[in-house]
């Protein structure tokens, strides 16, 4: 009897505790999303400081945001090794990209990746909004069909979404940029005959719904300086 009595509080204190260790786990990702994107901010401002050229911090949008004639684009030109990335990495990853490399002419622009395609902590994510319109004062990244993505390769017929570093090592632009991070799944569609990633947009959702907004968490980045911060803004 005494043991049924203790196994039934350990399955008590298990239902109890187990909304809480969830909690726990979605704060600890995204402590892990500010502080990679925080190091690897520093790091594009370092190449830019150290090169003395402009350095993109590149970020992957959903599938969706691409206009029609532009996935077309990404089918015809590119490998399927590139395709399956671009859909690997939407809303959840970034890259470092350069426009000059040590040595260049002046004027001349020599297009490199500084690093690969980096994801963000599992659940956490760049809300689409981001990569179209401006919500709750945070406004959209810059964009350019004149920067490479997903890699160097083929002439560009993208858009290319990014934050610019200046070789003074603050932001390419008069304005503060500001990066918002969401909590929920990122769902990427499959082939079901092959496993394969299917040419499909990621289904994502807000887990709970609206939490980019109503408990924001934002990396700002002073465009003077180039150095960033985490501003959070829950509301109750």
């Amino acid at each position: 009897m005494e043991l049924l009595v203790v196994m039934g509080i350990i399955a008590l204190l298990a239902v109890v505790s187990l909304p809480a260790i969830r909690g726990i786990s979605k704060s600890n990702a995204m402590a892990a999303a500010n502080r990679q994107l925080l190091d690897d901010i520093a790091l594009a401002r370092q190449y830019a400081l150290n090169t003395r050229s402009e350095v993109y911090m590149m970020f992957a949008p959903p599938l969706d945001v691409f206009w029609p004639s532009e996935q077309n684009n990404l089918l015809t030109l590119w490998s399927t090794t590139n395709q399956q990335l671009v859909l690997r990495i939407q809303a959840t990853a970034y890259a470092l990209l350069s426009i000059h490399a040590v040595g260049d002419q002046p004027g001349q622009q020599s297009y490199r990746y500084l690093t690969s395609w980096r994801s963000l902590p599992e659940g956490v994510f760049i809300p689409p909004s981001k990569f179209t319109n401006t919500v709750n004062g945070v406004a959209p990244f810059l964009f350019s069909a004149t920067v490479p993505f997903p890699a160097v390769g083929p002439p560009f017929k993208v858009r290319a979404f990014y934050v610019k570093f200046s070789p003074e090592g603050g932001l390419a632009y008069a304005q503060d940029s500001i990066i918002p991070l969401a909590q929920g799944s990122v769902l990427l569609a499959r082939n079901p005959a092959t496993g394969d990633l299917a040419w499909a947009p990621a289904d994502i959702l807000e887990r709970p719904p609206n939490n980019s907004i109503v408990n924001s968490n934002h990396i700002r980045i002073d465009w003077l300086t180039g150095r960033a911060r985490i501003e959070r803004a829950e509301i109750p």
